[in-house]
């Protein structure tokens, strides 16, 4: 089967108003011939559509899209699915801006009528202001709420009316009771209720946008970090072309000051980058010859030539942004929960707008009062704010998550997340930086301690190896003449100028050692024949390990350490950052069973590692957490893959996931207890359509601004 012809195709819509009108293109896409599923995000502006290529084409489905009055495109990677609807914006700012001053003047006329007691104003001139207050509130009704009408127009015909659909029945009853009044010559008129409707919804509608924006700020800040043009190399020229036109396999400069257009093997130079838009690392990391880099990251002092392995569209900060989109694209639980809900709402609604201005004209006999009050019923149970609870935390969220350099992979990985209540780390660059260091040295009597380090320093310069650079680190001395040679298994020899040969190697290459082995990896020097001692080498743990482990375990978690290194390291390592409960030299299997056996006992397990044998537990624990440098089998398998860092961002997306679920219950108890609250009250007129606009509003306007607390860091985070 051709996989590419298996991938869902993705489009990018303009023009949606609220979530009713995301659930209106959806119905629409999903009729089309061969599609088998759609799902649009209003909070991303993206449209999933799974179908049958053969009868399925983006054009077909764009052509659907405008057929219903929103504006649609086909997705690209270089368009992120969170840039923010600034076309959009711009369309209700013009809006306001012709309904406010339309709608303070027709405040003004009708407030001349509510203040002027019976029979002081002439029947002629309550007429004549009546009239002056419906001719200016019709522009604030049909060109400041034109969106609203047409999007209620929208819904209706696709057979999911919403909230625009309400508000227009709401602006066009108030304004239309209003004409019909004066047209009798009755002079009461409410122009004010249909122009103050429409006003507030827009000021809210106006704040939604901008709010919507600032979610997806984390990653469209990402994708706006990668430069548009590259300096190629070609032979001994250089020249300025467009990064989506340099090829896998070109080589680009990266100078002093500019950011790392592609991804890429560095060929030449050194330099150090500045990786935190993409990874969250505050420190800038030193970069050379045979070091990858990344589209984004900023570079230092130095010049630096990079062979391109990445192009535009499958960059890293490409793959994380289209992560990210498709996270936030999927749904929760709560979220599914809110969509039927709100879905159902809005045939309830109607018929309690109905069923109320009947009984109001049956008990009062006065039309006006109860159409009034059926207005009110409309607009004040607008399934808005439950449209947008679930939602919008989740792009502030994700958003926020891959700012840090945490990925989640789908809306269920960060509800995983927020259940786990255990959490196994592998050891090695998770717990520990993920290469040897110096921990301890011992010499022989009579050897002084930096003899040691510096035979043992310059009989390891030119090495590559990690003994040999982790040696290098701990001692600096100058590059000293002589022949090296590798003893593969063994270590170096290095004969000086002088003919004297140093041995630096492993424990099985000497004997009659003095001191007990450690379990840890021991480099010993012996110069001329002589023994001079031993350096202990180890993977130290991570200076953040310790107190992250301790978070974990204060939040209730149970923490524990498995790795297939040996017992006697793991138990150390583990004492040394709080764990108690640690086993050594376990296989992949027995990694996996010791998860399945957590799980059964009820447990809810995340699993944290980086290597190919970790890829069974991770696949079968409740949450998979893959770290920064993770092989491709351990990334594969995971929901969670961290860019960078290691035990600290696995608390930190605990956190956030926890903390985005929590906010996700919060706006659904407001939305639900908003309208459980509103709707007695505008059935029973206590609450006027124009109150009720601002009820609406303000109640939409709460659940967005709870959902950007989570921008803010957590406490202890």
């Amino acid at each position: 089967m051709n996989a590419v012809a298996e991938r869902p195709f993705l489009l990018r819509v303009a023009g949606m108003w609220c979530t009713s009108c995301s659930r209106a293109t959806e119905r629409v896409l999903q009729k089309q011939p061969g599609v088998r599923g759609a799902r649009v995000s209003f909070a991303t502006g993206v449209a999933v559509v799974d179908g049958d290529p053969a009868l399925v084409s983006e054009d077909r489905l764009v052509a659907a899209v405008r057929a219903l009055g929103y504006e649609a495109r086909p997705y690209t990677p270089e368009a992120s699915g969170l840039e923010g609807d600034d076309g959009g914006l711009r369309v209700v700012q013009m809006r306001l801006a012709v309904s406010v001053p339309f709608a303070m003047w027709t405040m003004v006329a009708q407030l001349v009528l509510y203040a002027s007691p019976p029979g002081e104003l002439d029947a002629d001139v309550r007429r004549w202001v009546g009239l002056a207050a419906g001719v200016l509130a019709t522009p604030v009704v049909f060109v400041g709420g034109w969106g609203f009408l047409r999007a209620g127009l929208r819904t209706l015909r696709a057979g999911v009316p919403g909230m625009d659909f309400l508000v227009a029945l709401g602006a066009l009853g108030a304004w239309g009771l209003s004409a019909v009044e004066l047209a009798r010559g009755a002079g009461h008129t409410w122009f004010d209720t249909a122009a103050m409707l429409v006003t507030f919804l827009l000021v809210g509608r106006l704040v939604e946008h901008a709010v919507r924006r600032r979610g997806a700020d984390a990653v469209r800040r990402l994708l706006d970090l990668t430069p548009e043009a590259a300096w190629r190399v070609d032979g001994d020229a250089i020249r300025e072309v467009p990064a989506a036109d340099v090829p896998p396999g070109a080589v680009v400069e990266v100078r002093p000051g500019a950011r790392v257009p592609l991804d890429g093997l560095v060929v030449a130079g050194r330099s150090r980058l500045d990786r935190s838009p993409l990874t969250g690392e505050s420190r800038p990391m030193p970069v050379g010859e045979g070091d990858r880099v990344h589209a984004g990251c900023l570079n230092g002092q130095g010049v630096l030539r990079v062979r391109v392995e990445g192009a535009v569209g499958s960059r890293r900060i490409d793959r994380i942004a289209e992560q990210v989109r498709d996270a936030v694209d999927q749904r929760t639980e709560l979220q599914a929960v809110a969509q039927r809900f709100a879905e159902r709402l809005t045939p309830v609604v109607l018929a309690l707008a109905v069923t109320t201005g009947l009984v109001t004209w049956l008990w009062t006999g006065q039309g006006a009062e109860a159409v009034l009050r059926a207005v009110a019923v409309l607009v004040v149970t607008c399934p808005c704010a439950l449209g947008l609870a679930t939602p919008v935390a989740l792009a502030v969220a994700v958003g926020r998550a891959a700012s840090r350099g945490i990925v989640f992979r789908g809306a269920e990985a960060l509800q995983r997340a927020a259940e786990v209540e255990a959490v196994a780390f592998d050891k090695t660059g998770t717990l520990t930086e993920g290469r040897p260091r110096v921990v301890a040295f011992d010499s022989v009597a009579g050897v002084a301690t930096s003899r040691l380090l510096d035979v043992a320093a310059a009989a390891e310069a030119g090495s590559e190896h990690p003994v040999g650079r982790a040696i290098r680190e701990a001692r600096s001395v100058g590059d000293l003449p002589g022949i090296r040679e590798a003893v593969i298994g063994r270590g170096v020899v290095w004969t000086r100028a002088d003919g004297s040969v140093v041995r630096v190697g492993s424990r099985a290459w000497f004997a009659d050692l003095p001191f007990p082995a450690t379990g840890d990896t021991e480099v010993w020097v012996e110069d001329g024949g002589r023994l001079l001692g031993r350096l202990v080498l180890a993977d130290a743990p991570r200076a953040e390990a310790a107190p992250t482990v301790a978070r974990l375990v204060a939040e209730g978690r149970r923490v524990a350490l498995l790795s297939g290194d040996a017992a006697a390291v793991v138990r150390r390592v583990a004492a040394s950052v709080g764990i108690t409960e640690a086993r050594g030299e376990q296989s992949p299997e027995e990694k996996a069973a010791w998860v399945a056996a957590a799980q059964r006992d009820g447990a809810r397990v995340a699993f944290v590692g980086d290597g190919i044998n970790d890829a069974p537990a991770l696949a079968s624990a409740h949450l998979g957490i893959a770290v920064a440098g993770s092989t491709d089998a351990a990334a594969a398998v995971a929901p969670i893959v961290l860019q960078a860092g290691g035990a600290e961002r696995v608390a930190e997306a605990l956190a956030l996931a926890r903390r985005t679920l929590r906010v996700m219950r919060q706006n659904l108890g407001w939305a639900v207890g908003y309208n459980a609250l509103a709707v007695p009250l505008a059935m029973s007129g206590l609450v006027r359509p124009e109150v009720a606009a601002l009820a609406m509003v303000a109640s939409s306007l709460t659940v967005t601004l709870n959902a950007l607390r989570l921008r803010a860091p957590a406490a202890g985070a």
